[in-house]
């Protein structure tokens, strides 16, 4: 605890402030007004506590699992979980029945063995990694990978699902903008469990996705675009967000001269 003593100066003081260091800015006042102001303030003791606060200072922590559920509360894996559900169950219709055992609905056990993975790889620095290969049983994966789950359930809660650069080489040729592609018109690859979609939003213009959802070719019949989109207008982060109304409201010109 450290106790600090702090000057305050009354309400009826149209001048008046708080000084941390007990002083007030005094610098224009004369002698006289100085002294004058003097009854304006009392003192005060203000505690700042140093160390854990709310809930952690009475349960102080004795492992690093009591840590972590400080900071990641019951309530907060049971909103992860409902939504994962959610979107499992909508997943689960582009399979034919019967669903494979890893499309199961997600239960609070295996999120925290899902999450606690996640931090493993970040800990070993394979955060980038191929999933597979941190599966891998031929001595260069990591056994506590394949001890908790098998590598098809822990990429089904995981899927991928982003725009691609068109410097990319392994998008084909016609994925890419042409002039004689229709205005709406959409291409769709499968591979390996990988999706690629390319769509015309506008005439020599190509919006190109990768997904690592089940292979699905469907398209909105109101706005005549892909599902996948679709999904990626809803779901994208805050980085897309912000990329967007960048460009939306961009005051950028071309110009070699200093614009101002």
């Amino acid at each position: 605890m450290k106790t600090l003593p702090m000057r305050i100066y009354s309400s009826h003081d149209s001048e008046s402030a708080v000084s941390s260091d007990g002083f007030k800015d005094n610098a224009s006042e004369s002698e006289e007004d100085q002294v004058t102001n003097k009854d304006k303030f009392y003192y005060v003791e203000k505690t700042f506590s140093n160390g854990v606060k709310g809930i952690a200072r009475g349960n102080q922590p004795g492992n690093v699992l009591q840590v972590w559920k400080l900071f990641v509360t019951n309530h907060m894996l049971n909103i992860i979980l409902v939504h994962t559900n959610e979107k499992i169950a909508i997943s689960q219709n582009k399979f034919k029945k019967p669903f494979p055992t890893y499309t199961k609905d997600l239960n609070v056990i295996e999120l925290k063995a899902y999450i606690g993975l996640l931090h493993l790889s970040g800990i070993i620095k394979s955060g980038h990694q191929d999933v597979e290969l941190l599966f891998a049983s031929d001595g260069t994966g990591r056994q506590i990978f394949r001890a908790t789950m098998i590598v098809f359930r822990l990429l089904w809660p995981v899927c991928v699902l982003g725009t691609l650069r068109m410097n990319k080489p392994q998008i084909p040729l016609e994925f890419k903008p042409n002039r004689k592609r229709v205005v709406g018109s959409t291409e769709f690859e499968h591979a390996n469990g990988i999706t690629i979609c390319s769509y015309v939003p506008e005439k020599n213009r190509a919006v190109v996705l990768l997904s690592t959802m089940p292979e699905d070719q469907s398209v909105n019949n109101e706005n005549s675009k892909p599902d996948m989109i679709n999904d990626y207008n809803c779901t994208k982060g805050g980085v897309d967000s912000l990329n967007q109304l960048c460009i939306s409201y961009s005051i950028a010109r071309r110009t070699r001269k200093w614009p101002m």
